[in-house]
Order: C-alpha cells, then structure tokens, then sequence
C-alpha cells in the first residue's frame, strides 16, 4: 500500500498514513518530501504556534512579563478549544481529543468564575475580547 504527497504526488512507500497540513506523512518518523527537514512522530502533539502564543500573550498581559494571570490562560485556552474544535468537525470519531477539549474547557470555565469572583471588570472585558459568552 502506498500513499502519495498532496503536493508532489511522489509517492511514499510503507505504513498508514497521517495527513497533516495538506500533506501527507507516514505515522511513523518520515520526512516530507515537500518540505526536507520536517518529519512527524507518531503521537505527536499538534499545538499552537509559538509565535501566535507569544502574541496571545502580548495581547492579554496584565503587565509586563505577564504569562499566568487569568487573561492570558483564558485566550491560551480559548485558542486552542478553537483549534480543536475545528479538529473535530473533519474527525467527528476522535473521542481522545473531545475528551481533552472538555478538559480545556472545564479548565478555562474555572478560571473564567475566579475572575468574576474577584474582579467582575476583567471578567467582563475578557469576554468581551474574545466573544466566548453572549
């Protein structure tokens, strides 16, 4: 069985396998032949960017150096449930992810009460920054 890149339409000869960024790899360490360099390992987690967490960050901080106050767990959060969900409209059957996603967002609801607790202004301003609530 063989399977070919999207892209190049080379084949790649061997396991099942693994469709990542329009592209596709074997599941286990293969390099793409599109992109030499990159390869994927079974399991591997697909998280969000650096960059695009760096900014998050920027965005959300309280002050300066500011990775842990509530804001910016909550937009990290709220970022990658996004992510996620978008996973699990293209795999309806991955149960693992929806179960992790239900943690993230158990996770983010937490945080979400501390803040209405103790400061209802920033709880308020949050939600109206990333339109989680109506």
């Amino acid at each position: 069985m063989w399977y070919s890149n999207v892209e190049c339409g080379k084949p790649l000869w061997g396991l099942p396998s693994l469709r990542i960024c329009g592209r596709i790899a074997r599941v286990h360490r293969t390099v793409c032949t599109v992109c030499p360099g990159k390869y994927f390992l079974k399991g591997e987690k697909t998280m969000i960017a650096k960059e695009t967490k760096q900014q998050l960050i920027k965005d959300y901080a309280v002050h300066e150096g500011d990775t842990g106050s509530p804001e910016v767990q909550i937009a990290i959060l709220s970022k990658r449930i996004s992510e996620l969900t978008e996973h699990l409209k293209n795999n309806p059957k991955d149960n693992h992810s929806r179960r992790g996603m239900q943690q993230m967002i158990g996770k983010r609801r937490k945080f979400l009460n501390y803040l209405q607790k103790n400061d209802i202004e920033r709880y308020r301003s949050v939600i109206e920054r990333l339109g989680i609530r109506k």
